[in-house]
């Protein structure tokens, strides 16, 4: 268990890992799942809650079942045995961040957001 993490020792942490594993039930949004994406690593998340709307299976990770100790062993077991896969779905991850999670993207909606509702009152 790592305690106090800095940016770049998180970055380095997802940049050297093959596989990122978070099957928290409770996860609010899943930045961790971008972080590991922006550095080109596939994920494992749980299917319910946002993760389950955030990641698509065998596009950028997969999805196992809440508290589910076998589907999640094989889900780790598919994606070590398969390199090629984990390259696609780490890039196809590097990907979706670039499009939909990008600063400048997410700040630009915002503002278009916002002049729509200034225009329309």
């Amino acid at each position: 268990v790592l305690h106090s993490v800095s940016e770049n020792e998180r970055t380095e942490l997802f940049r050297a890992a093959d596989i990122f594993v978070s099957v928290s039930p409770f996860e609010s949004f899943g930045i961790v799942y971008l972080e590991s994406w922006r550095e080109g690593t596939p994920v494992i998340a749980c299917n319910r809650g946002a993760s389950s709307r955030l990641v698509e299976p065998f596009r950028d990770g997969l999805l196992v079942r809440d508290a589910d100790a076998f589907e999640l062993a094989g889900a780790i077991l598919t994606l070590l045995r398969d390199p090629e896969l984990r390259r696609r779905m780490g890039m196809r991850g590097r990907a979706n961040v670039r499009e939909r999670f990008d600063w400048e993207r997410i700040s630009g909606n915002y503002e278009a957001f916002f002049a729509e509702i200034i225009n329309t009152e």
